[in-house]
């Protein structure tokens, strides 16, 4: 066989990679020597890159990272008959949940900073975590003779269901927090939507009563300052009542917040606030709960980084 073609076999064969892994780590268990700079030593490095090239996530690479170079035969055994497990559960096309999984290691260090809050964001990484680990005990459920190794890691980490439907409760898949995750941002988003109303009829009366004045430029609304003004010709500045908040580069056009507009435009901006500082307080609300059970999410990701070890050992490319 072509020497490039037998370094490709040995590489996307997850079990030689195992096998001579077992092999160097009983040679060196014979040999009883581990200077840094010795051949064996380098090689195990290789072997070690080929399985991190195998793994779906960045925690999964971290893991195999620190795998050390194992000298008992009983705990190296133990690791290839594990890997045989997964590979089988692989080849057999099962429906195992291997996709990518987020790192989560930044998260659960903020659960043990005192007033500390999660972003919507974040908190859609954890769910994503424990939705994952949710399927792996789904798929192990009937799994405990079928594949009793890879089903033993589930012994020592409890299914908390409370933290997905706590995540559920407040937000929808995009992370946008719901109208009904507490009465008072509900009431607040209820009064922003008839400002809102009230706002845009408001503008239309002063761009329909400046329209028939001449006044309007072309592009008639714009937004300045995060406030929306009215496009107006430079000329006329002096004659539209309200507050001029620039002026367009050629001095031709005047972007004017109409008098008539900026009370309910301060009311907007007011509620606005309030539904940030509601939502504010609905996270660190939820936040507080992932701190009580902060040990089950390092669990899970524990637990996720041992399977998805066994994972990329146990997988071979397309």
């Amino acid at each position: 066989m072509d020497k490039s073609l037998r370094i490709s076999a040995f590489k996307y064969n997850p079990v030689n990679i195992l096998r001579m892994t077992a092999f160097w780590s009983i040679l060196l268990q014979q040999m009883k020597i581990f200077p840094e700079h010795s051949l064996i030593k380098e090689e195990f490095e290789k072997i070690r890159l080929l399985a991190v090239e195998e793994c779906n996530g960045e925690a999964g690479r971290k893991a195999v990272q620190k795998i050390p170079i194992l000298v008992d035969f009983a705990q190296i055994l133990q690791h290839l008959e594990e890997t045989e497990e997964m590979r089988k559960v692989l080849s057999n096309g099962e429906p195992f949940p291997a996709e990518r999984y987020p790192d989560i290691s930044l998260e659960l260090k903020l659960l043990y900073i005192p007033n500390s809050m999660l972003t919507t964001v974040q908190v859609l990484q954890i769910n994503r975590i424990v939705t994952l680990t949710g399927a792996i005990f789904n798929f192990f459920k009937t799994g405990d003779v079928k594949y009793p190794l890879l089903h033993r890691h589930l012994i020592d980490v409890p299914y908390v269901k409370e933290i997905p439907e706590a995540i559920h409760a407040i937000m929808d898949d995009t992370g946008t927090v719901l109208s009904s995750a507490s009465n008072e941002l509900a009431r607040l988003r209820k009064q922003l939507a008839r400002k809102r109303v009230e706002s845009e009829q408001i503008y239309l009366s002063v761009i329909q009563k400046y329209r028939k004045s001449g006044w309007l430029s072309e592009a008639e609304e714009s937004w300045r300052n995060g406030r929306r003004v009215v496009s107006i010709v430079a000329e006329q500045k002096r004659s539209a009542k309200g507050i001029v908040h620039d002026i367009s580069s050629t001095g031709k056009t005047c972007f004017i917040e109409p008098e008539e507009t900026i009370g309910i435009n301060n009311l907007l901006l007011s509620l606005e606030e309030e539904e940030r500082a509601e939502i504010k307080r609905i996270l660190h609300e939820l936040t507080a709960f992932f701190e009580k059970v902060s040990s089950y999410p390092e669990n899970v990701l524990s637990f996720s980084r041992s399977l998805r070890c066994g994972l990329c050992q146990g997988a071979t490319r397309d």
